[in-house]
């Protein structure tokens, strides 16, 4: 983070290179965009036509209260914490859909995952509306349920706030919340005394940053930059093989070892064409995640021809290597954010 006057605090750039197991596949799972006000309400506004299925509407009840409800209804959104069976994301509870009267249903995993960084802020309002409802009544005899959806918005709670967050304390807990690693989803009794020890160190580092900075900047307006610089290095389990699931990269490294002559040279000329503007959409990653990814290269020709035969065999690089880069300019209202792949390192 960095102040107007050209300061920084940092948390730590890398602390995790500590497993030969997995590599050290630490993660940021903040959204930086959602900081920015006007980034987080588009976002809703943009979506707000897309509905949402309420699920579990045969249990507790759901049938006989969803005979009340109307298109354009305001409802509650709740937390049930430990509850993940309809998650395919990355929260530790399922939301209940309420009305006054009671639970309406369970949403599903992606709109908890679209929805899961605007419950706990306090700047802006998020709204869930009845988008469609068919009361039990109205289906078939032999319905079994009935159907409600919903949709979201939002507004803001006060006009000219640049970031979604009002404070330097609760931004600075905001992004270490943020900072996680492999041992997270582990129980206590699993871990080693060496991960028990890291676990700790780790918890002091994002207690040192939190008090720095909310101790040195005194407010919201007063910060020019955050940047979350991840570096990534992982081997065995742990690695993201970006470069063995490139189709196209391997197509190409194919052609390399193929040719022969001058018919070789052009093949690695067309292979290094592409590993200089390759843009690989990164999702389900854990590297580069949501972001698109480009590779960096610094061999030479034996390199490359080195590089080819290994994506062509079973054989799997010693080790990975990237870096990847997101930052917002608070004063300027917008964010940059930027992955880099090593293939030199493969």
């Amino acid at each position: 983070m960095e102040d107007n006057k050209g300061n920084a605090y940092s948390f730590e750039e890398n602390p995790y290179d500590y497993s030969p197991d997995f590599g050290g596949t630490c993660s940021f799972n903040r959204d930086l965009e959602m900081l920015l006000m006007k980034s987080a309400l588009m976002r809703l506004k943009e979506n707000r036509d897309n509905e949402f299925k309420l699920k579990e509407l045969e249990s507790e009840g759901r049938n006989e209260r969803i005979e009340h409800i109307k298109v354009g209804q305001i409802v509650e959104l709740v937390k049930i914490p430990g509850r993940t069976s309809l998650q395919s994301c990355s929260v530790d509870y399922a939301i209940d859909v309420r009305s006054k009267e009671g639970s309406l249903g369970i949403l599903p995993g992606d709109a908890v995952e679209f929805v899961k960084d605007y419950l706990d802020l306090k700047s802006i309002t998020l709204k869930t509306v009845v988008s469609s409802v068919k009361p039990l009544s109205m289906m078939r005899s032999n319905a079994k349920k009935a159907q409600i959806a919903v949709s979201f918005d939002a507004d803001a709670n006060s006009s000219g706030q640049v970031l979604t967050v009002s404070n330097v304390p609760e931004l600075a807990r905001y992004l270490m919340e943020g900072v996680s690693d492999n041992l997270d989803w582990q129980d206590e009794y699993d871990l080693s005394e060496t991960d028990i020890e890291f676990k700790q160190k780790n918890a002091e580092r994002k207690t040192r940053f939190i008090d720095e900075v909310s101790r040195s900047i005194p407010t919201i307006n007063d910060i020019s930059k955050i940047t979350v610089l991840r570096e990534y290095e992982a081997w065995g389990e742990g690695a993201e093989l970006i470069a063995e699931n490139d189709y196209e990269l391997c197509e190409l490294a194919q052609e390399v070892n193929d040719a022969v002559g001058a018919d070789k040279k052009k093949a690695l000329s067309k292979m290094l064409d592409y590993i200089r503007s390759a843009r690989i959409h990164a999702y389900g990653m854990r590297f580069g995640e949501g972001m698109v990814v480009r590779y960096s290269w610094d061999g030479d020709e034996n390199d490359l021809i080195r590089l080819a035969n290994r994506l062509c065999s079973d054989l799997c690089a010693d080790f990975y290597r990237g870096k990847e880069y997101r930052e917002i300019d608070v004063r300027n209202q917008s964010v940059m954010s930027d992955a880099v792949y090593d293939l030199t390192a493969d």
